[in-house]
């Protein structure tokens, strides 16, 4: 069979970057590209690369960009690089988009031993989006301490007729 590409006429074709050719200062900008392939392209090549001069504007990017798929995107490549520290997680916490509350959480993990970056996640218990406060049962569930315990039985209470958050208890 054959392969047709059907493109608009209005709209020209893009030719792809030379990956070799490129240094990896410029695929942090593609954390913000429109297209989700070139998106997760670039948070992989990132990772992989291990470079860590793109630390400084990849948080950058995490903490003050307007896209929020970028602050997320830029926020699993801070993770992946071993990069990411309680300030710009504080951060992320606070942030607007709902995925990106979400993402922070995941990555929050790690530094639920310090009371006051645990004080930060347990904030998160009022928040009015269920998909953030059933990231934070799971959450919940690595940290140590009556603290954790309270707030994980008062989620569940709050939201019983979830069946997402009771199972994500279980």
């Amino acid at each position: 069979g054959r392969i047709y590409r059907l493109v608009h006429q209005a709209r020209p074709r893009q030719s792809p970057p030379d990956i070799a050719r490129e240094n990896t200062g410029a695929w942090v900008e593609r954390l913000a590209h429109a297209n989700g392939f070139w998106r997760d392209t670039a948070q992989r090549l990132l990772v992989e690369r291990g470079d860590r001069s793109v630390v400084p504007a990849v948080r950058g990017m995490a903490l003050g960009h307007g896209s929020e798929l970028a602050r997320l995107h830029a926020l699993w490549t801070l993770e992946g690089l071993a990069a990411i520290d309680p300030a710009v997680v504080s951060r992320a916490l606070q942030d607007v988009s709902p995925k990106v509350r979400v993402a922070a959480l995941r990555v929050a993990e790690p530094f639920l031993p310090d009371p006051s970056f645990a004080r930060a996640v347990l904030r998160l218990a009022s928040d009015p989006r269920l998909e953030v406060r059933r990231q934070l049962v799971f959450t919940l569930g690595e940290g140590k301490g009556p603290a954790f315990e309270d707030a994980l039985v008062a989620l569940v209470h709050a939201d019983m007729d979830k069946p997402v958050t009771v199972e994500a208890a279980v």
